[in-house]
């Protein structure tokens, strides 16, 4: 499907069928359609934006998803650590969290550190529970991912912190059936990424980012933009009654949530 989307797009191209991409879109039955798609239109150089209602890509669990691979790759970016020990596959308590930005005003004050990261290997140093058994298991995470595909280090995480267990737990019942094999997805994700050779951990970084701002992409934001839309089928059939008339343009939002309100900053981490 995804080679014969880009042979059509291409040739309305050459033969004046369309004067630009904006003037097409692309409907898509399920969510995992939209993944070698986009794939497939990057690799040809054709421009895009997604819009799909189906959740995926702006859910809490895409951006957890986002927060542990961007720990993965830098144990020390705030954002990406903060989020990571307050979603469910760490779930520290609102207690435990105060004490650990106490802990990093003190660290900072005495050893001029002023990572997340860096708080909890003092703390860890200290033997402290339950920062020592904490600090173990993500540094083992961080062993494995730099030793090991991604997959394996992803199926690492999965089966120590029971992720799937715990996102179907706190699932509305709208999104229970895309938590229950979310874990799953992801790491046949990881496997297709780089044409299925084993992608670098900011490879997979930047992809995921990007499936998040383009999936929270807004066609009311009234900008004009150059590339051709991918829809969820469902949704736009719910919406439109399923026949495309007309070209639907979209603006990408770039910022997430942590950025927006300085959330590391506020804490104390700079």
């Amino acid at each position: 499907m995804k080679r014969r989307v880009v042979h059509t797009l291409q040739q309305w191209l050459a033969n004046g069928s369309i004067q630009n991409l904006s003037e097409v879109m692309v409907l898509v039955r399920a969510h995992k359609s939209g993944v070698p798609l986009m794939a497939a239109l990057r690799e040809a150089g054709l421009a895009y934006t997604i819009k799909d209602k189906g959740e995926r890509y702006t859910s809490q669990v895409w951006g957890d998803t986002i927060a542990l691979l961007g720990f993965l790759n830098d144990p020390h970016a705030n954002l990406h650590l903060l989020q990571l020990l307050r979603c469910p596959l760490i779930g520290l308590s609102s207690p435990q969290f105060q004490a650990l930005i106490q802990a990093g005003k003190t660290t900072q004050n005495t050893t001029g550190a002023n990572t997340v990261w860096s708080t909890l290997e003092a703390l860890a140093r200290q033997h402290e529970r339950p920062w020592a058994n904490l600090h173990a298991q993500l540094s083992e995470w961080l062993r494995m991912a730099c030793a090991l595909p991604l997959f394996e280090t992803l199926s690492k995480v999965v089966t120590d912190t029971k992720a799937s267990e715990k996102y179907l737990n706190s699932a509305s019942p709208r999104q229970r059936v895309m938590m229950a094999e979310h874990w799953d997805w992801l790491k046949a994700w990881a496997l297709g990424l780089n044409k299925g050779r084993f992608p670098s951990l900011q490879h997979a970084l930047d992809e995921a980012v990007k499936l998040q701002t383009y999936a929270s992409s807004d066609s009311s934001e009234g900008a004009a933009n150059n590339g051709c839309l991918a829809h969820h089928d469902r949704a736009f059939r719910q919406g439109f009654g399923g026949k495309p008339r007309v070209a639907v343009r979209c603006k990408l939002v770039a910022q997430t949530r942590w950025q927006q309100c300085g959330f590391a900053d506020r804490l104390g981490f700079g």
